[in-house]
């Protein structure tokens, strides 16, 4: 993420110094990162943004400088936001690793209280019992800790976040157009980036355009995550302000819910990683562990 970042920096710089669009895209380095083939499933994570951003610029005439440094900087955001996370999550998650893999030193624990666990977990039927069972808790402990943890550092997907997309209509609007083409031009173009849009977000672009051609936004809804977008279209159209501050305003909204969102998801994290490690983890040193100290007990016991 941070190559492509700083390529499409270099690109908007080398656009704004007035070099040739072939010219420019080599001596940035984007053509290296994909040029403006199509994302494939290996993209590299915000690419879909930057090949938007050029559509937008090819079709529109839009300046491209300014374009593409918007995009830039609204992926560098998403840098940012990302580590962020990152760390917040990085002690819940080693938290879960550790105590996860304690059934593993049920074993020794138990050659520490002299039985030979590996003789009764295999030797035995009670002990086959428990280890069977041992295991599966212990797998379902990794998998449930792993899942809570990918939720809350949410999935990083390669399509183009709303931010991203109110940034991208107010540069689009930079090229001279209405509030409504540069709408249905952003839109065009997460249609024709593969990869670029697969929660929907054009075609909520293209309601916001209807709701500005009809003046009645009484119909128009839109997805949760871009409801700032077109409270910023609304707040246009009553006041009859430039649309383009207002968007700017909506992106940093965005961003701002985001974070609170992963604020709030990493702080449920610590609490619900006791689930996992109370009803699998403990359960299944007690079974790798103390089972074989007790089953051997009473073996010895009956004899």
């Amino acid at each position: 993420m941070a190559e492509l970042v700083r390529a499409t920096e270099r690109l908007a710089v080398c656009l704004q110094a007035g070099l040739p669009w072939a010219q420019s895209l080599v001596e940035s380095g984007a053509d290296r990162l994909g040029g403006t083939r199509a994302v494939a499933r290996d993209a590299v994570p915000g690419q879909a943004a930057v090949l938007v951003a050029v559509r937008v610029v090819e079709r529109l005439g839009a300046p491209g400088a300014g374009v593409l440094g918007r995009a830039a900087a609204s992926l560098r955001e998403g840098v940012a936001a990302d580590g962020r996370r990152a760390s917040a999550v990085a002690g819940p998650a080693a938290s879960a690793r550790i105590v996860g893999g304690l059934p593993l030193a049920g074993p020794l624990v138990a050659g520490m209280l002299g039985v030979d666990a590996a003789h009764v977990l295999l030797g035995t039927p009670w002990g086959r019992a428990c280890a069977v069972l041992g295991v599966a808790l212990l797998a379902v402990s990794w998998w449930w800790s792993a899942r809570l943890v990918r939720l809350a550092r949410g999935a990083g997907g390669g399509g183009v976040d709303e931010a991203v997309v109110c940034d991208l209509v107010a540069a689009a609007l930079d090229a001279g157009v209405g509030t409504a083409t540069a709408l249905r031009e952003v839109a065009r173009a997460l249609d024709e980036v593969p990869g670029a849009d697969p929660g929907g977000t054009a075609a909520d672009l293209r309601r916001c355009a209807t709701g500005l051609d009809t003046g009645d936004f009484r119909l128009v809804a839109v997805d949760e995550d871009l409801e700032p977008l077109l409270d910023a279209v609304r707040f246009s159209v009553r006041t009859g302000a430039p649309a383009g501050p207002p968007l700017q305003l909506a992106a940093e909204e965005v961003r701002r819910a985001a974070e609170e969102q992963a604020a709030t998801a990493t702080a449920r994290l610590a609490a619900r990683l006791v689930l996992p490690l109370g009803l699998c983890a403990l359960p299944g040193f007690l079974l790798l562990g103390i089972a074989p100290v007790v089953v051997e007990l009473l073996g010895a016991g009956l004899r």
